[in-house]
């Protein structure tokens, strides 16, 4: 009688402990940020919010690079831009994983009007995290040629790439991060 008094507390503890187990472990897989999705998603927002230090830690070396210029020009930006590019939206509509590279289609919404279609190249690559050590990771491939429609990422039959609506710029303002169409 206590043999099974025991046994049946043993199973509850052994049942319990398995269910808390797998919650963990469905939580921990369904939380991967590092897939090109969440990287690009970081990547954009920061990216568009001009904010630079959190973009360049989902940013290949070169991308490092054309950020880092971005921003030492930014303090020309007027502020009426800086708070225009806070209140815009990216929204991720395909990921297309291909091995070690993917390429990510992404929408700009300012509130009021929707932009075109845009692409974003990501490469799963080694980096060397806060630490010092080296991990696989998702980074974004992006330059300055990629917002002006030109470079490796540049856009094809009318499609638009980190595209800049240059009605919308002036000289001084060039070389903000992409304002939505």
């Amino acid at each position: 009688m206590i043999f099974l008094r025991t046994n049946k507390i043993f199973m509850k503890k052994f049942i319990y402990s398995f269910i808390a187990i797998a919650i963990m472990a469905a939580g921990l897989t369904s939380c991967n940020t590092n897939s090109p999705k969440a990287s690009a998603q970081k990547f954009l927002d920061a990216l568009y919010h001009n904010e630079y230090t959190a973009a360049k830690e989902v940013a290949s070396d070169d991308t490092k690079k054309s950020l880092e210029m971005l921003e030492q020009l930014s303090p020309m930006i007027p502020d009426s831009v800086k708070k225009a590019a806070k209140k815009l939206k990216v929204e991720i509509k395909n990921v297309k994983e291909q091995g070690d590279s993917a390429t990510v289609t992404y929408i700009v919404n300012d509130g009021a009007t929707k932009g075109a279609e845009q692409t974003l190249k990501m490469a799963n690559m080694m980096v060397k995290d806060k630490s010092g050590k080296e991990q696989k990771k998702w980074v974004a491939q992006w330059s300055k040629m990629d917002q002006m429609g030109g470079g490796a990422n540049g856009a094809a039959g009318g499609e638009q790439t980190m595209g800049v609506d240059s009605s919308a710029t002036t000289a001084a303002d060039s070389t903000a991060a992409p304002a939505a169409k």
